[in-house]
């Protein structure tokens, strides 16, 4: 029988613990000793290929000189062992939590810029609200001086309003979404710290389970030295027996100890299906803990995608400030254009309808000449015809001479009819060119609305996209909620949890 010391099998990983008052023994899969231990006097080591009469013979003599088998348990060193791995792995949980920490202050930094950000913005909307005030102001003054402006400064000053509340209510929607998703992160960095004093909680048991084993190995050199005493003994009472030749108390003590074998064989049997009941627990145990660690995994990628969409939504914040900077510009230059428009529109209506006023006095007065020219000259011809040579009809002439003097004077009258038409060509002309000219600035300000309505529509994406990311995280948080984890109770019934990755549908 080969006997081996106590620090190779603790080596091999093959001490059997006992938690009843029992005869134990254990076989492992690999190729290693198996222990048997006798009692709190002795622990004898033996292969697998020896036969169970050596064992028989043994507890036999054993049982005459101790009288009976104490059976008092030892403690779980090598469950612990198995339970919590080597100490080995702490490097890598340590190295692991400090990763975690590194990222969660980088987050925490960014997060910190984004509210710095936040408040630039904040600012600069109260310079806007300043300057809207200003503008609101001057709106006043200019209505008290010109009360023909006033529909139109109202219907400014009211889209004014509207771009500004829209403003305001579009900077409060993504101080809120920032605001949630600060608490996320909050969120998810508690839950780290909870896995991080678990895994403290985990290490300091298994150092309070590595000081039993060491007190337990200590017990055990005790024993081995109170074993090879007692072995001394047996080998004297051993030959004492074959000499006095006590055969029939042998064979009474053998029948007696075959009784007591059997007993012990259903015991040990009862000993084998409970230690495959504990490492099922173990298996378990370890399922659970890398469920735990992809949970963990998974959560650092979508707290990933969470920073990304966060610095995304910044962009997106800038981009929409620029265009509804952008905007207001061009509708602002869009009014300034629309009201000098205006302004020469009226002017020119005023002159056309001066111009109107006298082209229809010059017509009249073209007309009633032209009537009085036809009168003369049927009286000219009349006279002309008669041939008179008085000198009454000389007066005539002279005087109807001068009337014709008169009428030639008027006759100038088309000419300037013809340049006044031609003016009202120009004014009609510069009409059409202010027309067209208030029609692109209203396609402008049309192309500026669309544009908005365009933001707008994005933004409204973008708030749906996010109630859809905060609907799947609740769901996910509702679902997949891990326990805490125990790791000074392993007897405890494991209930296996739902993996994160089925319940977002991540492929990692």
């Amino acid at each position: 029988m080969c006997i081996a010391s106590e620090e190779e099998a603790m080596k091999k990983g093959e001490v059997v613990t006992k938690r009843e008052k029992v005869l134990a023994a254990s076989v492992t899969t690999a190729p290693t000793p198996m222990v048997v231990c006798l009692g709190d006097e002795g622990v004898a080591y033996c292969d697998k290929g020896v036969f169970w009469k050596e064992v028989e013979v043994l507890v036999r003599i054993w049982k005459i000189m101790v009288g009976e088998i104490d059976t008092k348990p030892i403690e779980p060193v090598q469950n612990a062992i198995s339970l919590f791995g080597d100490n080995k792995a702490d490097p890598n949980k340590s190295q692991s939590a400090r990763i975690h920490k590194v990222q969660l202050e980088a987050k925490h930094a960014a997060h910190m810029q984004a509210l710095l950000k936040l408040e630039h913005n904040q600012k600069k909307i109260h310079e806007l609200s300043t300057l809207l005030k200003k503008c609101d102001l001057e709106r006043k003054k200019n209505m008290n001086d010109d009360p023909t402006t006033k529909h139109e400064t109202e219907t400014e000053s009211s889209k004014m309003k509207e771009m500004a509340e829209l403003s305001s209510l579009e900077a409060a929607k993504l101080r809120d979404q920032l605001s949630h998703v600060l608490s996320e992160l909050k969120a998810t960095q508690r839950e780290l710290l909870n896995k991080e004093t678990e895994l403290v909680a985990a290490r300091d048991f298994k150092l309070k389970a590595i000081a039993d084993a060491e007190e337990m190995r200590n017990a055990l050199e005790i024993e081995k030295e109170q074993k090879e005493e007692i072995m001394k003994q047996v080998k004297e009472l051993s030959e004492v027996i074959h000499s006095s030749k006590l055969d029939d108390a042998i064979e009474a003590e053998r029948e007696n100890f075959a009784a007591v074998l059997s007993e012990k064989d259903e015991r040990i049997a009862l000993a084998e299906q409970e230690l495959e009941d504990m490492r099922n627990q173990i298996e378990q145990n370890e399922r659970k803990i890398m469920d735990q660690s992809t949970q963990i995994g998974i959560m650092e990628i979508y707290m990933n995608q969470l920073k990304e969409e966060a610095i995304s939504a910044k962009e997106e914040i800038n981009g929409l400030n620029n265009a509804i900077e952008s905007v207001t510009g061009e509708l602002q230059k869009a009014k300034i254009e629309l009201n000098m428009y205006k302004e020469r529109d009226i002017e020119s209506q005023v002159e056309i309808a001066l111009l109107k006023s006298q082209f229809q006095e010059h017509r009249l007065a073209y007309i009633h000449q032209e009537h009085e020219n036809q009168d003369w000259q049927g009286e000219l011809n009349m006279i002309t015809r008669i041939g008179s040579g008085s000198e009454e009809v000389r007066m005539n002439m002279e005087n109807k001479n001068g009337e014709i003097a008169v009428v030639a004077a008027g006759a100038e009258l088309p000419c300037e009819l013809a340049s006044m038409k031609k003016e009202l060509r120009m004014a009609a002309a510069k009409m059409a060119e202010l027309r067209g000219r208030a029609e692109q600035a209203l396609s402008r300000a049309e192309v500026a609305e669309k544009a908005k309505a365009a933001l707008e529509d994005k933004i409204a994406r973008h708030r749906e996209h996010r109630q859809r990311r905060k609907a799947a995280l609740t769901a996910l948080k509702e679902e997949s909620n891990p326990k805490q984890f125990s790791p000074s109770s392993p007897d405890s019934t494991l209930t296996l949890q739902q993996p994160l990755g089925k319940v977002l549908n991540l492929k990692v």
